[in-house]
């Protein structure tokens, strides 16, 4: 396997680059892993179809239903909980996540349902940090999608 030490000598800029980024993300991915649930970009899907089903209300001129969505906590206009601040301050010393969402159903009627997820670029899982309030819980979110056989037992 060719270093990175060995690719910058011999001029390989660019994949000396690419194989430090593959190292940094298989390295955030490993502690993400190991430290949280998770769930898939299927598990969204599914669970998003099925709220979808049973919340859609259509008529004539308007067609409304409620679908889970992310919004980054930079944008996040809520104060969480104390305790979801602690949570979020250990997961930020863990060192894996480049970024922070909370999950909430969107609706013309306000839902107060966050989640709290560690997000890493390169991988389109999310990690569950905390939640708060009871509109919608991990618990009911994880598993609709397929899932590796480590999560599933």
């Amino acid at each position: 396997m060719a270093t990175v030490d060995r690719l910058e000598k011999l001029g390989f800029k660019r994949a000396s680059k690419e194989l430090v980024e593959k190292e940094a993300l298989n390295k955030k991915l490993v502690l993400a892993y190991q430290h949280f649930k998770w769930l898939t970009p299927e598990d969204v899907t599914v669970f998003n179809e099925e709220l979808q089903k049973k919340t859609l209300k259509e008529d004539s001129k308007t067609r409304d239903y409620k679908k889970l969505v992310f919004i980054t906590v930079a944008n996040y206009g809520t104060v969480p909980p104390t305790d979801i601040l602690e949570k979020m301050e250990k997961a930020i010393e863990i060192g894996c996540f480049d970024n922070f969402e909370i999950a909430k159903i969107e609706s013309i009627k306000e839902v107060k349902d966050p989640i709290l997820f560690g997000c890493i670029v390169g991988c389109g899982d999310r990690f569950f940090i905390a939640q708060w309030d009871d509109d919608v819980k991990f618990e009911d979110i994880v598993g609709k999608g397929e899932k590796s056989e480590s999560q599933k037992s």
